[in-house]
This record gives C-alpha cells, structure tokens and sequence, in this order.
C-alpha cells in the first residue's frame, strides 16, 4: 500500500511522510518479534530454585517426575508392565492424569487391571494404526501429568532398522518430549534390553539415542536364582536417582526389597562370592553381575 502510494504521490512532503511509517512499522514489527523471547528462562521462586517434582514409582524419588523422560527397558516379559501398571495406580490414588499407549490388546489390559485393582481402564489407549506423527502430535495437546508410551517399538514408525538410527529415534520422540516439558508432564518410555547386554547404559536395545533423550534410563535385569526379584540399575543426570534397586514381586505388586528386608552387607558379599565361585574365569560387567546375584 504505502509503495502505491509512493508511486502515485512522489512529492518531497509525501515521500518523508511514507518513509516515517515505514519506518515506524519496521520498529513495530521488531518489538513484536522481540516481545515473547525464542527460549524459557528458568524460573527461581522466594530464591531458590523450583525443586523437581517426583511421582510415586516404587515410593522412591529420582525415576519418574514432571518434565522428565524415563527410559524403562528389559527383556520381554520380564515385569515392565507390571511395573507400569502398579505407578498408574499410584498415580490415580494421587488425583495424577495418566495417558498410557499400550501396545497390549484390550482383553490383556482388562484382565492385568482386574488383577491389580484401582487401575481406571480410561488411561489406556491401544494402536488405531494412524502414524505416530499424529499420535505425537495429539498427545502433545492433551491435559495430562504423565504420558507412557509401551513400547515405543510397537508405538514409533522406525521401520525394520530404524531403532538403529540416532537421528530417526531423535527425530520421532523429540517434538513430544519438547511440547509437553513446558507444562511439566512426565514421559516414560518402555524399551528393550540388548538380549547380548551391555554396561555403562549400553544395554537398552538400538540407538544410544534412546538413552541421550532420556533424563533416568533404567535397566530392569531378571534374577536367574530368585524369579519374582529384578535388580533396576540407573544411568541418570538426577542426583536422586537411586544407582541401583532391588525389587521383588509379592502379591501382585513391587516392593523395594529394603522395606522387606535387604541383605547386609556380609550377605551380599557371600552372594557375590558364590556368583563367581560358580562361574569361574568369567568376566562380568557391572550389571550382569548385579543381575546375577
């Protein structure tokens, strides 16, 4: 408008009077632009810095809390469900809103929901075959404290070799993980384990990435001399993350072996000698021994 008007008006007096709006709306368009900044500073409130909000996994802190993502990987059928189901219940208990993508048919849910009990079925959301782009993008409107996604295998279109692929696993979880962190809701993501395992967090299945994107990555390791017991060992950037968890099965429901009675330290030494005496000239890593024991 104001280079139509230029043209037809080209007298000193009019060009000096366009050449100030335009001038004018240049700055508006500045400060408009300049208003909202492109990044969230973080907030501090009465001096000190907001603590991070933990939701009740095993009633410990440092595993799942508001604008974190959690890696959860094991072997298949070794008690990640389980487990997953046991924190909707917490979490329904706490008055906290759960959005769990579970890659079960609708029968398996109903009948783990039944045998646990106080699990609300309105949680759980199974595959209608749409893309994961628009499940992504759906579960980033949505009103909700924590989003579970079981198993992000079934849940992510990476095709046959792109659980492989850094960029592919970043590429598909990353636009979640950046919307929903602002309004503070939790992600967890249930994974494998390497069936050839693997130590220093080299044990989640494909891509490093998985664990890169993560804030907790957990390792859930069976135990070969006790079935209903997992050992949980952490690569975390949390300081309250425990390094690592013995659990045990009891009646449906996980407990922290040390609120039923954890060895001592004599007891677990002898556990540690008799894994080795067993094995002799074995090399463990880390956290094939701790899943041994």
């Amino acid at each position: 408008v104001a280079a139509e008007a230029y043209s037809k008006d080209p007298t000193a007096e009019r060009r000096a009077a366009l050449s100030e709006a335009l001038d004018a709306q240049a700055v508006a368009e500045r400060d408009a632009a300049t208003a909202t900044p492109p990044v969230r500073q973080i907030g501090i409130v009465e001096g000190h810095a907001q603590a991070v909000e933990y939701f009740p996994l095993l009633e410990r802190d440092g595993y799942v809390g508001r604008a974190l993502t959690t890696l959860l990987s094991s072997l298949p059928k070794k008690g990640k469900s389980t487990l997953l189901f046991w924190l909707v219940r917490a979490m329904a208990e706490a008055g906290l809103r759960v959005i769990y993508l579970s890659e079960e048919s609708e029968p398996v849910i109903r009948d783990r929901a039944e045998q646990i009990g106080g699990i609300p079925l309105d949680c759980f959301f199974v595959s209608t075959g749409r893309p994961w782009a628009e499940v992504s993008a759906w579960l980033a409107e949505q009103d909700a404290d924590c989003i579970i996604v079981d198993t992000t295998r079934s849940w992510l279109d990476l095709g046959r070799d792109g659980e492989n692929d850094a960029g592919a696993v970043t590429d598909s979880l990353k636009p979640l993980q950046v919307a929903i962190r602002p309004r503070g809701v939790a992600l967890i993501l249930s994974h494998h384990l390497r069936k050839s395992g693997g130590s220093d967090g080299m044990g989640h299945a494909g891509s490093g990435a998985f664990l890169g994107i993560a804030d907790v990555g957990i390792e859930m390791h069976g135990d070969a001399h006790n079935p209903r017991r997992r050992i949980l060992v952490a690569q975390t950037r949390m300081a309250a993350t425990p390094a690592r968890l013995a659990i045990e099965l009891r009646e449906g429901e996980y407990l922290a072996l040390e609120d039923a009675g954890t060895p001592g330290t004599e007891e677990l030494a002898d556990e540690i000698a008799r894994v080795l005496e067993a094995n002799p000239g074995a090399n463990f890593t880390e956290s094939e021994l701790i899943a041994a024991l």
